[in-house]
């Protein structure tokens, strides 16, 4: 049996025995409804074997040709290893991109959002002098991951559960938000909160 189902911004289900879950488009819960409802009223195991393989092959996402082909070949995956490095014309980076980078940006993907301006954060940030005195890869995680750093906004929090009746829990997580916002040119706006001295 075949078993699809949108959850939040995800097409989730199972087939056969498998269960599965990719970023939710559309059109593509319609192809996969109707494969579904095709192998549910099969008369024959061929027919409904066949569904299966049909509904298997609609899932399938390339995430590799995505990202590189979406960057404009600004992007290259090592194969080997998986890890992402910024590439121009024939020369790749030496510096691979932190993992909190490479999540942020397949999560941009799943939710159709664009993520080059992370890409141009990212080139921003190799061009930085210090970057090799600090020790390239660890001194990139810890920048990144206090880029990617996420907080409650305890306003919007209180209006979504005073004004809009919802409930602590779902309103913590709609209040969730990044720190450090990150414009189109991939520079980090972000704001400094000090205490006024006025003697």
């Amino acid at each position: 049996m075949i078993h699809v189902s949108i959850i939040d911004d995800n097409l989730v289900g199972s087939y056969g025995d498998k269960p599965f879950s990719i970023p939710m488009d559309l059109d593509l819960y319609h192809e996969l409804a109707e494969v579904a409802n095709k192998a549910n009223a099969a008369a024959t195991v061929e027919d409904y074997n066949a569904a299966l393989d049909t509904f298997e092959s609609l899932l399938q996402i390339d995430y590799k040709k995505v990202i590189e082909d979406g960057a404009n070949g600004l992007i290259y995956i090592n194969p080997a290893t998986k890890e992402f490095f910024l590439k121009h014309e024939d020369q790749v980076s030496t510096v691979p991109m932190p993992q909190a980078l490479v999540d942020r940006i397949y999560d941009s993907i799943d939710k159709s959002i664009d993520y080059m301006p992370l890409v141009k954060m990212w080139t921003r940030w190799l061009r930085n002098p210090i970057l090799m005195k600090k020790g390239g890869t660890d001194f990139s995680n810890r920048f990144f991951n206090f880029v990617n750093m996420k907080y409650v906004h305890p306003k919007l929090k209180t209006t979504l559960m005073e004004e809009h009746g919802l409930t602590e829990e779902v309103a913590e997580r709609r209040a969730t938000m990044y720190q450090m916002k990150i414009t189109q040119e991939g520079l980090l706006n972000g704001y400094k909160v000090s205490e006024e001295i006025l003697h």
